[in-house]
């Protein structure tokens, strides 16, 4: 009885510490989904913001090949050129919808050409922008390799650029992944105008003019163009101290409202011409161009939130690294467990063989024959005989039953 219990009492602790590793094992992969989850969020905003910035390299490339070579560079307190806008502006050509010259092929065939080539473009943008994310991340990893194999003390050689002038070289070389954003004094002072555009807007009427105006100045006019939120521009003017905490609070408060359609407001028609004339004279600081420091400052944000997400995403992978390496040192030692409780080889046993009645076996076999009863009894096509070969047919197959009856009996 005493071993009963101790077999007993072995089982329940090996149970239980099964239990622990399966809970400790399944912790360690909810942990694992989590990094991973925050991996593609810190990868998705990562290449959201790499593509406008090689967006805007590929524009200043552009602009610094067709300037000519005496023309002098734009001043820095000019009004910015919304180029999306004036993209906006230029009319797009119309597609052509008429018939062609398609009598041979019904319009089914035609559009179904049409949607397979436009679908074999989408394959094919795909397929382009998979390769160039890889060559990216090769770039990288050999750039970090590269970084790893020098020696302490000694820094990696600049990478040969094109022939481009010195100005495009040194905007196209890629800064290092983690490096701190630099400010300049031109970012200071567009801050400090972004945050003079927010005062001005409790002038404005009703709250959906107001939402609007917010929108527009923490975008500089263009909503879709920056990677980062507009709450981010507010909290860090509110880090710089140029906005008060309550002004930040209610700004903040603003932009999480859902978007409302403005509604006019309303104006007496004997004060209506009175109205117009003052209003026609009067020009807001938030309606007035932005200025090329508040869109640096911008920039300055962007690129701020970009190296926010590069070290995001280096932590998580880092973390990400320690998860995978506790889960193989957590499952060498299950395994190195698992052969420490197998048993021992198993004694072989040598049995004789069982004695059997021979007489008593052939009878069970033909008592059990599927074939020693059966008889079909369904209709047989048999149109291409005659009844007298049918009856014949019959006749040797009861034959047959008969003889096998009667050697199954002697046996």
């Amino acid at each position: 009885m005493a071993e009963y219990a101790e077999v007993a009492q072995r089982t329940d602790q090996a149970d239980a510490e099964m239990a622990k590793d399966d809970q400790a094992l399944a912790a360690m992969e909810a942990d694992l989904m989590a990094a991973e989850a925050r991996i593609e969020a810190a990868a998705a905003r990562y290449e959201r913001a790499r593509r406008v910035i090689e967006r805007e390299l590929a524009e200043m490339v552009t602009t610094v090949e067709a300037k000519p070579a005496g023309q002098p560079a734009a001043s820095d307190g000019g009004a910015v050129v919304d180029e999306d806008a004036r993209a906006d502006k230029v009319p797009t050509q119309r597609e052509s919808h008429a018939t062609k010259n398609t009598s041979a092929r019904s319009e089914k065939e035609i559009s179904r050409d049409k949607w397979e080539a436009a679908r074999a473009a989408e394959g094919r943008v795909r397929e382009r922008a998979v390769k160039a994310r890889e060559r990216l991340r090769r770039c990288a990893r050999d750039r970090k390799l590269q970084a790893a194999e020098l020696p302490a003390g000694e820094a990696p050689a600049p990478a040969a650029t094109e022939e481009a002038g010195p100005e495009v070289s040194q905007s196209a070389t890629p800064k290092p992944r983690g490096a701190e954003v630099a400010e300049t004094p031109a970012v200071k002072e567009g801050a400090q105008g972004i945050a003079e555009r927010l005062m001005c807007l409790k002038d404005r009427p009703n709250a959906a003019e107001k939402r609007a105006a917010l929108v527009k100045v923490v975008t500089a006019g263009r909503e879709s163009y920056y990677t980062f939120e507009p709450a981010d521009v507010l909290q860090d003017l509110k880090g710089r101290g140029l906005l008060e905490n309550g002004a930040a609070e209610e700004l903040l408060a603003m932009l999480a409202e859902p978007a409302a359609t403005p509604k006019p407001a309303e104006v007496p028609a004997e004060g209506w011409a009175a109205g117009a004339k003052k209003a026609s004279e009067f020009e807001r600081l938030d309606d007035k161009p932005f200025r090329e420091a508040e869109s640096a400052y911008l920039r300055f944000v962007e690129e701020k939130n970009l190296a926010s997400a590069e070290a995001e995403l280096e932590a998580a992978e880092a973390q990400l690294g320690e998860i995978l390496r506790q889960a193989e040192e957590r499952c060498g030692e299950l395994l190195a467990d698992a052969k420490d409780a197998e048993p021992g080889p198993a004694k072989q046993v040598t049995a004789r063989e069982p004695e059997v009645d021979m007489d008593e076996a052939e009878r069970l076999e033909a008592q059990h024959d599927p074939d020693a009863h059966r008889e079909s009894r369904g209709m047989k096509n048999t149109s291409a005989l005659s009844s007298k070969v049918v009856s014949k047919e019959r006749w040797e197959s009861a034959r047959c039953k008969e003889e096998r009856d009667r050697e199954h009996e002697k046996i």
